[in-house]
């Protein structure tokens, strides 16, 4: 499995093969990374203009971010409606911001009611990971 990864999925279609378009192939995931409800808002939408599998990379996540919101692109369609994986996590090294477990628990709890396959990374490479969100799910 490759997973591509970016900060603007706006560009995905612009660089990707012609035939990825209309044929993604089954081994490829299109994925960005929302820090904060303002990113995941607009990121995730763009991501959802890509044609095949996609996910999430929450990583650092800097604060609560819901991922039940509604799109504010007129589509009323649900964010975590248009992912097929979520990643999450804290951020490390010397100037690491703050992480809240109860932000990871939030995502886990809507991906599992979603069916959404989640995987809990990191809280900033040193905290140990609380058993509750030791999880490590993969799509299919």
């Amino acid at each position: 499995m490759f997973l591509l990864l970016t900060k603007r999925p706006s560009n995905i279609n612009k660089y990707i093969p012609e035939s990825w378009k209309e044929n993604p192939p089954k081994n490829v995931m299109f994925g960005t990374s929302p820090v904060d409800q303002k990113t995941a808002n607009n990121l995730i939408v763009q991501l959802s203009k890509v044609n095949g599998k996609r996910f999430i990379s929450v990583e650092p996540q800097l604060e609560k971010i819901d991922l039940m919101a509604k799109t504010n692109d007129g589509t009323g369609r649900v964010l975590l409606d248009m992912v097929d994986w979520v990643i999450n996590g804290g951020e490390s090294g010397h100037h690491k911001r703050p992480f809240d477990c109860d932000w990871a628990r939030l995502i886990r709890e809507d991906c599992k009611l979603k069916g959404v396959p989640y995987f809990f990374k990191q809280i900033d490479k040193i905290k140990e990971i609380p058993e509750d969100l030791m999880i490590r799910e993969f799509p299919k």
